[in-house]
């Protein structure tokens, strides 16, 4: 997939908010992209907007998004709305971070995982429902056939969160987007849900969009990693070249503010001020307002994206 200057706005009373302001992104086969930064910085409208869900007042207003799947490549955001469903859970699929709020309360665990298969495999119910008892064990829940007849609400947070990766497997996309898939999950959990997250990977030769703001999990899991920043993006590169040396003020800043076992910080390093009214956006590049490092250019001209090493890219007059 490839994502070449999106922009999702919202228009609302206050004004237009650029939730998502040129972003451009790539993701091979088989590769796993981080998307971090803070909330509220336009990691899940790019999701929303790749998807083809953006709420309502929300709407794609630019750029393309390019998806390569069965020797075809489609624009996604010119295709009609009926081939975007058959794409949508098909070839691309999403975990969201909240499982409560995308499972239906009503209907149990395994007609729900049954429905997409059903809908994009074109399958008998009884068999969607098989698939599914042994999507559940591929997720490893305990006892599948008997947790398959369980409402979300019988279930724990853990479960839930696995039945709900059940479903976006179901069709076996190219691409599964996980929208910080353990926020609302303890530490031990977290384990074992990104440690299968990537085990699905390497069976299923999926690309992955990891959407998250710990720093940790993404030196963990993923290949590559994009820095984003009130709706931009704002540094990328290869995971273990930006965590050694970072470029981009922000990044610094973010890294410098992780709490790590195996180094003592006396104080944590914080950085000052907050992210900008998205429908308010100051001139010039968007975090100078609480960069320590900012000129008279910063507060002029937005700097381009630049390339410092191969496949190393930073958004900074620093490094014109």
């Amino acid at each position: 997939m490839e994502v070449l200057d999106l922009n999702t706005h919202f228009h609302t009373l206050r004004g237009t908010v650029r939730a998502v302001d040129g972003v451009s992104l790539a993701i091979q086969k088989g590769e796993a992209l981080g998307l971090v930064g803070e909330s509220g910085c336009g990691k899940t409208m790019t999701a929303f907007s790749i998807m083809g869900l953006v709420p309502s007042p929300g709407k794609i207003v630019g750029g393309e998004i390019w998806f390569s799947h069965d020797n075809s490549r489609k624009d996604l955001t010119k295709i009609p709305e009926e081939e975007m469903r058959k794409v949508r859970g098909g070839k691309i699929s999403m975990v969201f971070q909240d499982p409560m709020t995308y499972l239906n309360p009503v209907m149990r665990i395994c007609d729900q995982i049954a429905e997409a298969i059903v809908l994009h495999q074109e399958v008998p119910r009884n068999e969607a429902r098989r698939r599914a008892i042994e999507l559940l064990e591929k997720v490893r829940i305990p006892i599948p056939s008997t947790v398959a007849q369980y409402y979300p609400h019988e279930l724990s947070g853990g479960m839930r969160q696995r039945a709900l990766i059940a479903t976006a497997i179901s069709c076996n996309p190219d691409l599964l987007i996980a929208d910080e898939p353990t926020t609302a999950l303890d530490v031990t959990v977290q384990a074992q849900v990104l440690e299968l997250i990537k085990q699905l990977k390497r069976e299923m030769n999926m690309a992955l969009m990891l959407i998250t703001h710990d720093l940790g999990i993404v030196a963990d899991t993923c290949d590559r990693v994009c820095v984003m920043y009130a709706g931009r993006i704002v540094e990328e590169g290869d995971v273990y070249e930006i965590y050694r040396e970072p470029r981009h003020p922000y990044t610094i800043g973010l890294l410098k503010s992780t709490l790590s076992i195996d180094e003592f910080k006396e104080t944590l390093v914080t950085i000052e001020g907050t992210v900008p009214d998205l429908t308010n956006l100051p001139p010039g590049c968007r975090f100078r307002p609480r960069c320590s490092e900012v000129t008279d250019r910063c507060r002029e001209t937005a700097p381009p994206m630049v390339e410092v090493k191969k496949g190393h890219k930073v958004s900074c007059w620093l490094y014109e």
